[in-house]
């Protein structure tokens, strides 16, 4: 799809973006990670099931699925999301742990607990907990030299090795971490950052990332445009009141690059 055929598919935004129609405005574009760039492998549930197993405690799939799932409803409503938990490594630590503890707590015993989520986080926290997706190579391969590139991302200072270990940091002259900076999304001071490391003002910037409130209203707080992907196509640009786009490899049509 060429950027003509992306406006024609998506005249709503179109008409309200008008950075749309003008692309070559853009100078910088800026990436969540988790779930944009990078997806956790194996799974979480895969993860956990693996931790139990491995203290000798049988457990199926589905049962830690039915528990995560649960768990991450709780997790996701709840303030601790939103109360600073990014902002530095042990508090990102803590979090996590609370969070596996909970789903293991239905499987396992209480002295079971603590040591089985301790094996799913010091796993997850590595390298090879995570892979890239399909789309992210050619993107990034299609933007490089046209644009400034760069990440603001709520993760701990373990991301830069992380993005090595999979060959994608040489793409990126702005690496914006939250627990190194000592905030979180959408704390537009965040972004304001990336902005300046970027040598960039947000009318020229876009962030791309999957959460509508992490992203796309931490970047608008910023005065940069915002793009929200949906893998999942579960929604739309009308709804979300900003450009959605279900791939990575859309955003080479966007930029009209």
């Amino acid at each position: 799809m060429n950027h003509d055929d992306w406006l024609a598919a998506n005249q709503d935004i179109a008409e309200k973006e008008p950075w749309l129609h003008n692309p070559q405005s853009i100078r910088a574009v800026l990436f969540d990670v988790g779930f944009t760039l990078l997806y956790p492998h194996p799974s979480t549930a895969e993860l956990i099931q693996s931790a139990i197993m491995s203290h000798g405690f049988n457990c199926s799939l589905t049962d830690v699925q039915r528990s995560l799932k649960r768990e991450a409803r709780r997790f996701e409503t709840s303030d601790m999301i939103l109360d600073g938990v990014w902002t530095n490594d042990k508090h990102i630590q803590d979090m996590w742990l609370q969070f596996f503890s909970a789903i293991a707590a239905d499987i396992v015993p209480p002295d079971a607990i603590h040591s089985c989520a301790l094996e799913a986080f010091q796993y997850s926290r590595g390298q090879n907990a995570w892979r890239v997706y399909d789309d992210v190579a050619e993107t990034l391969d299609n933007l490089y030299g046209h644009v400034t590139l760069g990440i603001v991302s709520d993760w701990s200072t373990d991301l830069g090795a992380i993005l090595r270990k999979h060959h994608l940091l040489r793409y990126f002259d702005v690496l914006i971490v939250s627990a190194a900076h000592q905030k979180a999304k959408p704390d537009p001071r965040l972004f304001e950052t990336a902005l300046e490391r970027a040598n960039a003002l947000g009318d020229y910037a876009i962030y791309i990332g999957d959460s509508y409130l992490h992203d796309v209203l931490g970047a608008r707080a910023s005065n940069i445009h915002p793009v929200l992907l949906d893998r999942g196509k579960t929604t739309n640009s009308k709804t979300m009141g900003c450009p959605v786009i279900s791939s990575l490899a859309e955003v080479p049509a966007l930029l009209d690059v």
